[in-house]
């Protein structure tokens, strides 16, 4: 196959899984930038970018088996998202990072779910991720942008009130109508008490 060519998902996890050593760099090629993009969003320092998209490569190789990723690309996404979040909690955030929007934002979140974390295994089974879009695609698609701008991306609410045109105060109401129905979307589910 030449280099060039662009892999489907499945012929890229079929890389994975049978060990061959050019899967990781063609994760690069495909989904680097994407990747980078997400580490940007949560990272100010651009060596951090680059280390964490490359400590991204290194986790999705490590992790692809045991895991069976669905989707690739969301699965993609939530091991750069969650490898930058954790750089972030470990940098010394004063001196890399002048604002904590992503932790704010993460932590705004986090009252959800019992004990105050987010529970990144139930993710993994599938089941609450169902949950989750279903909640999703069930707010209008101006609520729903703003909700996955502010717990997705970290995005300040100012910022998502900068590009939903509106203003801050409108963005943090909807915000916490949301969390409202998530949350008791979720005790109706069983993942709340």
């Amino acid at each position: 196959m030449l280099k060039n060519d662009r892999l489907s998902d499945a012929e890229l996890l079929g890389a994975y899984y049978a060990r061959e050593e050019d899967a990781v760099a063609r994760t690069d090629e495909q989904y680097g930038n994407l990747i980078e993009g997400i580490c940007r969003s949560v990272l100010s320092d651009g060596r951090d970018v680059e280390e964490c998209r490359s400590e991204t490569l290194f986790l999705l190789w490590n992790s692809i088996p045991p895991a069976h990723p669905e989707n690739l690309k969301a699965y993609i996404c939530r091991t750069a998202r969650n490898c930058a979040l954790d750089r972030r909690r470990t940098d010394d955030r004063q001196k890399r990072c002048a604002n904590a929007v992503c932790l704010d934002a993460e932590d705004e979140l986090s009252d959800l779910f019992d004990g105050g974390d987010l529970p990144e295994e139930r993710l993994l089974t599938g089941e609450l991720t169902a949950i989750i879009e279903a909640f999703l695609d069930g707010l209008s698609s101006k609520c729903r942008k703003m909700f996955v701008w502010r717990f997705w991306f970290g995005l300040s609410a100012g910022e998502v009130a900068a590009r939903c045109g509106v203003s801050e105060r409108a963005v943090r109401m909807q915000i916490a109508h949301a969390k409202e129905k998530l949350r008791k979307r979720l005790k109706k589910e069983g993942y709340l008490e």
